[in-house]
């Protein structure tokens, strides 16, 4: 889009995209004691003192989160002043935002590879997670790699930000992840608290 048509959308959106963004932050913030409860999972696994795939793992949570809260924010600062910045500095924002939204490619992708590191190394009789999900954690981590590395060189096209992989690849590569990751993480949780009750 243009920098007017792009500046317009804030303009006669602003209530739309001010909603949205709070309902964004919320959702964000309620990542924390998810990333919370899989790096203690994680750590269960790890089973020594040191813990660094749990450490990484929910460093790599906080670093996505306050990241997007950053980009949540810009959003919402383009709508608050809706009309009155430059079409070439509300597009250029725009742009920004979705760059670094879609494109944070090194923390999810980090964050990924050490969960799913981590359940593959679970050697024990009764595994906290199924093998499966440590080989769907390295799929996400490959699904959100390989198009935020391709980002930058693409404005239009399937790596664009905007594009069939850029953005749907990782969005559904991503949110796949978190709910198999959470339902995964609450039947631990379950199977954690039962054995706890009968010890």
């Amino acid at each position: 889009w243009s920098a007017d048509k792009i500046a317009q959308i804030m303009v006669a959106d602003r209530v739309r995209i001010q909603v949205g963004m709070i309902i964004m932050a919320i959702g964000l913030v309620l990542l924390w004691p998810f990333s919370a409860a899989v790096s203690m999972q994680i750590r269960r696994i790890e089973g020594n003192e040191s813990y660094p795939l749990s450490m990484i793992q929910m460093a790599c949570a906080s670093g996505s989160i306050i990241t997007a809260l950053m980009v949540d924010y810009l959003w919402m600062a383009l709508t608050y002043r809706a009309g009155a910045l430059d079409p070439n500095m509300v597009q250029f924002i725009n742009d920004f935002c979705w760059f670094v939204f879609v494109g944070m490619f090194a923390p999810l992708s980090l964050q990924s590879l050490c969960v799913g590191l981590c359940i593959l190394n679970d050697k024990s009789d009764d595994p906290i997670y199924p093998r499966w999900l440590g080989f769907a954690s390295l799929f996400d981590c490959a699904g959100i790699l390989v198009p935020g590395l391709l980002l930058p060189f693409e404005i239009t096209g399937p790596f664009a930000y905007n594009g069939l992989l850029g953005f749907w690849l990782v969005a559904f590569s991503t949110f796949g992840w978190i709910l198999t990751m959470w339902w995964m993480t609450l039947a631990a949780l379950n199977r954690q608290a039962a054995t706890e009750s009968r010890a």
